[in-house]
């Protein structure tokens, strides 16, 4: 166990260094679901053994200082990282609602890579009214938040897939798909945390480009706590709201 921590902790640090936040990401979730695990199933003396002779604490506090918290990867970053190029255009918006793709160009062609639904959970408090109006106007998200200094937190409650039977559907065509494919979805709280103030902003459901999130990464980035788990009727409602209005 004692090699397994400190060759998890090299891998995330090396990970980090190099800007690949999203293995990074994965690492620590993996890492830290098997230590919790391997600590509820350990009896009292099997982990006191281990603190005493295997697992000295500087190299498990190594470990955890490693997985801390870091403030959370936007779309548009990784978009940005992934493609070279990120742009968002709202298609439209509504009094609590908000269609919006984020795209990536190459040449003079953009492709859609996440296609976002935004509902607000409620007129927006007077401290974050000035960032709103940017937000309605059609600024990013996270981008106008970030630069005012809050924390961005998703909750997941849902991540799957759904099936775009289509190339000529609207989101299908948006990602220049040539054929009908299923695209990953995301389904999460979005909170902002700023001097010990949290503010929940917005339910936000989107849909990834193959080429961009697929299911598997996407379910190691944002595991789904099964306490605030979407039930699959909640999970339909959603997904033909997105369709439907596409």
């Amino acid at each position: 166990m004692r090699l397994t921590v400190a060759t998890e902790t090299r891998s995330i640090a090396v990970c980090r260094n190099g800007r690949d936040r999203t293995t990074a990401t994965a690492r620590c979730q993996s890492f830290t679901l098997r230590l919790a695990q391997y600590m509820l199933r350990a009896s009292l003396s099997t982990i006191v053994a281990m603190h005493r002779n295997l697992i000295p604490l500087v190299v498990l506090a190594a470990a955890l200082s490693t997985c801390a918290i870091e403030p959370e990867q936007l779309n548009s970053e990784r978009i940005r990282e992934r493609f070279g190029s990120y742009g968002i255009e709202v298609i439209s918006s509504q009094s609590g609602m908000r269609r919006s793709i984020l795209f990536s160009v190459e040449g003079q062609v953009r492709t859609c890579r996440t296609y976002a639904l935004v509902r607000f959970s409620r007129q927006p408090d007077a401290i974050v009214r000035a960032e709103h109006e940017q937000v309605v106007a059609g600024h990013s998200i996270g981008e106008i938040f970030k630069a005012s200094g809050w924390e961005i937190r998703k909750e997941s409650l849902y991540v799957g897939e759904v099936g775009l039977d289509s190339p000529q559907h609207p989101v299908a065509a948006l990602m220049r798909l040539q054929s009908a494919q299923h695209v990953a979805v995301h389904v999460y709280r979005l909170s902002l945390r700023k001097n010990g103030q949290t503010i929940e902003y917005a339910t936000i459901t989107e849909l990834h480009h193959p080429a961009y999130l697929a299911l598997s990464e996407l379910r190691n980035l944002y595991p789904v706590d099964m306490h605030v788990a979407l039930t699959p009727d909640e999970v339909d409602d959603i997904t033909a709201l997105v369709l439907d209005g596409a």
